[in-house]
């Protein structure tokens, strides 16, 4: 790798030794102030979704108490699934439309088909991420079904297991207007419930 980074040493010199000409500032101005323009257009909506959560407050910090949730994701969740999950009849209605529902088809204990369907792009981005993040987080009671999922069925698996997983306790916590509770890395030993009502 040293070898062949030296013989491009001639080339970096000259790359570093440019001059920066009036037609160059003309157009470096030009993509400051797009930039600049994008910057407040992300300022202006990040407000205007500040202002429209303000009433939800409460529901944000409950989403938020979540092992991998923070308020940002809580906020695109709210956004994608609304608050009022009566719209679902149950929280495989709402696992199904998320695209979060793996198929079971299943023939002498073979698993032959185990695609999920392609539902909400944005949720499941923001699912996926929160569970990647978890896994790498602090030791909690989600963390732990993930790396017992990883353990026989892999990472890719495991990631949309724990994103299925976080949508059903946050369909249970809106339902049941209910905050979680962590019973840490050993909750399969525990024996309770796992949410309490407010």
């Amino acid at each position: 790798m040293y070898t062949s980074l030296k013989k491009k040493v001639p080339d970096l010199i000259e790359a570093l030794q440019g001059f920066v000409r009036k037609h160059h500032r003309f157009l470096l101005r030009i993509h400051l102030d797009k930039i600049d323009f994008i910057t407040e257009q992300i300022n202006t909506i990040e407000k205007a979704i500040h202002d429209a959560l303000v009433p939800h407050d409460e529901i944000v910090v409950t989403l938020d108490e979540i092992p991998g949730i923070n308020v940002t994701m809580a906020s695109v969740i709210l956004a994608e699934i609304g608050l009022d999950m009566s719209v679902f009849p149950s929280s495989k209605h709402l696992s199904s439309w998320a695209g979060l529902s793996p198929g079971n088809h299943e023939s002498a204990g073979k698993n032959y088909n185990a695609r999920i369907r392609k539902g909400n792009a944005y949720l499941k981005k923001v699912l996926t991420q929160a569970a990647l993040a978890l896994s790498r987080g602090k030791n909690n009671r989600i963390k732990a079904f993930f790396w017992r999922i990883v353990k026989y069925k892999g990472s890719k698996k495991a990631i949309i297991a724990t994103a299925h997983l976080l949508l059903r306790i946050i369909y249970r916590l809106l339902t049941d207007n209910s905050r979680y509770i962590e019973f840490r890395e050993h909750y399969l030993e525990q024996k309770g419930a796992l949410l309490k009502p407010l």
